[in-house]
């Protein structure tokens, strides 16, 4: 099972310090841990961890619901689809849609 992705209008953020149905958490790493959970799959907490299990993917074959990582596993995000990748750019920022070739060096994917 998957994170399931809801196509949202380009353009569209959210916060998720203000999201009534969102996680309880503030971290981008924290957040996926949450919504795994959500569908029955238990991830690591940490950037680094999740980026370690998980099983492998090469970039040429992700699939939405996959984590891929950037910058020496400092930045994670949501696979979407397309060339794009769901992420917050920092703390306190918008949740957006971002294509994977502006997130910064790429360093792996995996898939739970």
């Amino acid at each position: 099972m998957r994170p399931h992705l809801r196509k949202h209008r380009p353009g569209s953020v959210c916060r998720t310090s203000t999201a009534t149905a969102g996680p309880p958490v503030s971290t981008v790493p924290a957040s996926l841990k949450w919504a795994y959970r959500q569908i029955g799959v238990t991830i690591p907490r940490v950037t680094d961890n999740q980026a370690a299990a998980g099983n492998y993917v090469p970039r040429d074959q992700l699939q939405p619901g996959d984590l891929v990582f950037f910058d020496g596993n400092s930045h994670v995000g949501l696979y979407a689809g397309n060339d794009q990748v769901l992420h917050a750019p920092d703390v306190g920022q918008f949740v957006r849609y971002t294509d994977i070739n502006w997130l910064g060096v790429y360093s792996t994917a995996r898939r739970y």
